[in-house]
């Protein structure tokens, strides 16, 4: 299966299953964006409206998901990400 799955913040991707989810840390334009994360149950990998985004953490620590790419935030802030993994 190929689909585009975002044209601003997941241009470029890396997954990592952990704990029941896939999760996509993504950049946008190439050289020009930061790295945000994403998660999805990989059967639902299909369909972009179960995709939750990394909106940062409350205040326990704990992590905050929304269902809005806009939401996303960078994990780091260096926006030079050009090609990269995950493990």
């Amino acid at each position: 299966m190929l689909y585009e799955l975002s044209s601003t913040k997941f241009i470029n991707v890396s997954f990592w299953p952990a704990d029941g989810w896939l999760y996509i840390y993504g950049s946008g334009d190439y050289r020009k964006s930061n790295v945000c994360l994403a998660r999805v149950k990989p059967v639902n990998l299909h369909d972009r409206s179960k995709l939750e985004y990394f909106k940062g953490v409350g205040p326990k620590g704990r992590p905050r998901w929304s269902p809005h790419e806009a939401d996303a935030v960078a994990l780091f802030q260096h926006p030079q990400i050009g090609e990269f993994s995950v493990s």
